[in-house]
């Protein structure tokens, strides 16, 4: 055994009996084989770094997040601009106009909105015990079309194609079908909580009470700043992915208050643009 290591898959067979089945290494010079580049996977490489990057694009596709979609279009422009392959700028600016044509569609009908946690509101006798306000808990940067698409996929089964309706605001539901209306929400603290959970780990468990964030009322000091507290009957460990609003308040920030979600907002926004 030189340096160790075993010189024969036969050591291998009695703690992994298929070894014996795999296919041998070429019987090939150690130098030959170097210049060959027999022995360099390609997926530590230049070309296995944009193989996997064009990976990561397919999967973001699925997930509705053309944003991040466009960041990594922008590395293979540069790798494309460093070796003069006109072919594969060609394709990346042709793949970018598809899904900037995508985003242009989205942002019609407003801003894009993602979130963690959603508030699901079901209007309509036919959704049963479903009827009335569940917050949603979803994988961070989920968006708000992402969960609607799931829930009418999830739901149509159920109650059919034609039954099943999202709509967009409140004062949108159809008589005789069954509806329901999205919207982002964030977590929430009085300022006496806020004091107590100093760390930003000890606001990511027992949480129970949001509010739809609106900018529009923080931003604005001179006048009052009244929310709507959601409060739900239980808290969100990391196994519960959905529960229902056992409460609904209207309750008046303080300056404290809106000084720190201003600014945690203001600080996810800058962590969440692309530079």
């Amino acid at each position: 055994h030189r340096e160790g290591i075993p010189n024969s898959r036969e050591i291998f067979i009695p703690l992994a009996p298929c070894a014996q089945f795999e296919a041998p290494l070429p019987q090939i010079d150690k130098s030959k084989a170097e210049e060959e580049g027999m022995f360099i996977s390609k997926w530590f490489g230049i070309i296995g770094f944009i193989e996997l990057l064009k990976q990561s694009i397919d999967y973001l596709k699925k997930g509705d997040l053309f944003e991040l979609c466009v960041v990594i279009y922008e590395l293979l422009i540069e790798f494309g601009l460093a070796n003069n392959d006109f072919g594969e700028l060609s394709a990346c600016f042709r793949n970018l106009k598809t899904i900037c044509d995508i985003l242009i569609q989205f942002s019609k009908t407003g801003p894009r909105k993602f979130s963690d946690y959603f508030l699901v509101t079901f209007e309509g006798s036919g959704w049963k015990n479903l009827v009335g306000k569940f917050i949603y808990k979803q994988s961070k940067g989920t968006s708000v079309n992402a969960l609607k698409e799931r829930l009418l996929s999830q739901f149509s089964i159920t109650f059919g194609n034609d039954q099943v309706i999202a709509i967009e605001k409140p004062d949108q539901v159809v008589v005789n079908k069954n509806c329901f209306y999205v919207q982002p929400i964030k977590c929430f603290f009085r300022e006496a909580e806020l004091l107590k959970r100093s760390s930003e780990w000890q606001r990511t468990f027992i949480l129970n009470n949001f509010i739809i964030y609106e900018s529009e009322l923080f931003n604005s000091w001179k006048t009052n700043c009244i929310v709507t507290l959601l409060n739900t009957s239980r808290a969100f460990p990391l196994t519960i992915t959905r529960s229902k609003v056992g409460n609904i308040e209207k309750v008046e920030l303080t300056l404290f208050e809106r000084i720190f979600y201003y600014i945690n907002n203001s600080i996810q926004t800058i962590n969440e643009t692309p530079i």
